[in-house]
């Protein structure tokens, strides 16, 4: 069982595990990967405190394969990379003269960056548990984790299991139905692609075809409203032209009827194109309005799983800071105060997490402070506690700042800051 802890130096964020174990092969792998930049693995430096060793791995910005999963399905693009990242791992260690035992293959030693979606292991050169086993262990994970409504994603996780039952799961197993999952994948993209109305059914195309008054083509409108202006604006200039013209220069009785003519031709014209302008602003403003997004999709996660209601904030009443440590009333909730916060979150959902990546968490706070994803709370046993999630600015309880991915238990009246937001939890 390896001994490890979270620690946070400057602006570096730590998985920190002890090293207690000495063998010549891990000496080996642990300069090896300690020189080295192996690529998927997390970079590692070797410190020594008090006559011990500590392996300090950095998880800047980066999030556990638990964490994220924790309260979400993985989608077939999420478990493809998961696996292929695993795959290029495994190939990669050869080539360094690493025992693949040294993988650490638990959910909650996987590193995400989310934004960028990479994935990083670890690696513990004293490792001496098979791979063959972490690999059980690990679909056994996935099995609990993926979307099961996707019934190829299934097919292959279950199909990975049950070759990890039998016998010894080997990297060209891995490498064979990632290929098979990834062609099978990209065929389905190419006939989406490539589909086209002469390749559907007549008495199919209503249902593709969306109902004009729900999918205007508002394209075509900017473009008339732009021609609108342009010809106004036109308009007005040749009517100014014209009337300076009068003034300045001296012109017979036929000249002047020509001028007045055209002056009231200009007028005429500017009018009627100022109104399709008009008109036109009044009817896209409409449209616009009626088609305001009620859900937030994520663009990494399984569409049916990440349609998630906005929670838009909703500005309350200050009645002063003192209000929510008088009542000792559990609300569940987060009462931001102070002029820039006045949030109420609700976090009756468990677990309930909290970042400024929209579509990936349950509430999103768009603030500069604000980590991707930034702290989850749960319940547990009807006690409420808080996580940081590997947050850059911190999550404070009363004043003291959790390290990274620390849980803590909070009570009714507790302070909470996220970043520079501050918040009572009641």
């Amino acid at each position: 069982m390896l001994k490890t802890k979270y620690y946070r130096d400057m602006n570096h964020n730590y998985l920190i595990i002890e090293n207690t174990e000495k063998s010549a092969m891990g000496e080996h792998q642990l300069k090896m990967i300690v020189r080295n930049n192996i690529p998927g693995l997390l970079t590692v430096s070797l410190r020594h405190i008090d006559g011990e060793s500590f392996l300090y791995y950095e998880i800047n910005s980066l999030q556990t394969l638990q964490a994220i999963f924790d309260n979400r399905k993985m989608d077939k693009s999420m478990t493809l990379r998961l696996l292929s990242g695993l795959l290029k791992v495994l190939q990669e260690i050869k080539n360094y003269l690493l025992n693949d035992e040294g993988l650490v293959l638990k959910p909650e030693f996987i590193f995400l960056n989310w934004e960028r979606e990479e994935i990083f292991f670890v690696f513990y050169p004293y490792g001496n548990e098979s791979i063959s086993d972490q690999m059980k262990q690990l679909l056994e994970y996935l099995v609990r984790v993926i979307d099961h409504r996707d019934e190829q994603l299934t097919d292959m996780v279950y199909d990975l299991c049950q070759l990890a039952e039998r016998r010894i799961i080997s990297v060209e197993d891995l490498d064979r139905h990632l290929s098979e999952a990834t062609l099978a994948q990209t065929e389905i993209n190419e006939w989406e692609g490539g589909l086209n109305e002469q390749d559907i059914p007549q008495e199919e195309l209503i249902v593709y075809q969306a109902p004009e008054e729900i999918c205007p083509n508002q394209l075509d409108e900017k473009k008339q409203r732009w021609k609108f202006l342009i010809l106004a604006l036109i308009s007005a200039a040749g009517a100014i032209f014209i009337f300076f013209y009068q003034e300045i220069f001296h012109l017979t009785t036929r000249e002047i009827l020509l001028t007045r003519i055209l002056f009231s031709v200009f007028i005429v014209f500017f009018l009627m194109t100022g109104l399709g302008f008009i008109l036109l602003i009044y009817r896209l403003r409409n449209t616009d309005k009626e088609k305001i997004p009620a859900y937030s999709v994520s663009p990494v996660l399984n569409q049916a799983e990440s349609v998630k209601p906005i929670f838009d904030s909703q500005p309350i009443e200050y009645c002063g800071d003192t209000v929510f440590l008088c009542d000792a009333t559990i609300e569940n909730k987060l009462y931001g105060f102070g002029k820039a916060n006045k949030h109420i979150i609700d976090l009756a959902k468990s677990p309930f997490c909290i970042g400024k990546l929209d579509g990936s968490t349950d509430f999103c706070l768009k603030d500069s402070s604000i980590s991707r994803m930034h702290v989850k709370f749960t319940n547990y046993e009807n006690i409420a506690f808080m996580t940081d999630l590997n947050s850059t600015n911190g999550t404070y309880k009363n004043g003291l700042r959790l390290e990274p991915n620390e849980t803590v238990p909070i009570e009714a009246g507790d302070e909470i800051r996220l970043g520079k937001l501050n918040f009572y939890y009641r």
